[in-house]
């Protein structure tokens, strides 16, 4: 079982179910990343899981966050598959 501090392995974790269609799960993962997040790419990647699981909107004001704190994940989210 992760704990609540493990947030890279939880952003890893949320994208991995929303992949294969565990999206409460993942939703729930993306949700206590989010809340926690400290970097951008955790943002980023909490993101890519909170758009997979259908939560567009969360998604969005993510990247909108990342982006801002980051320019970079900007060109990276173009080759984000999960972000399509």
């Amino acid at each position: 079982e992760l704990g609540p501090h493990d947030l890279a392995c939880r952003a890893d974790r949320a994208v991995l179910l929303a992949r294969a269609g565990r999206l409460d799960e993942a939703a729930e993962d993306a949700a206590l990343v989010a809340a926690r997040a400290r970097t951008p790419r955790l943002r980023f990647q909490a993101a890519a899981a909170c758009a997979l699981a259908g939560r567009h909107e969360q998604a969005l004001r993510l990247l909108e966050r990342a982006f801002r704190d980051d320019p970079a994940l900007i060109d990276a989210s173009g080759r984000c598959r999960d972000l399509r």
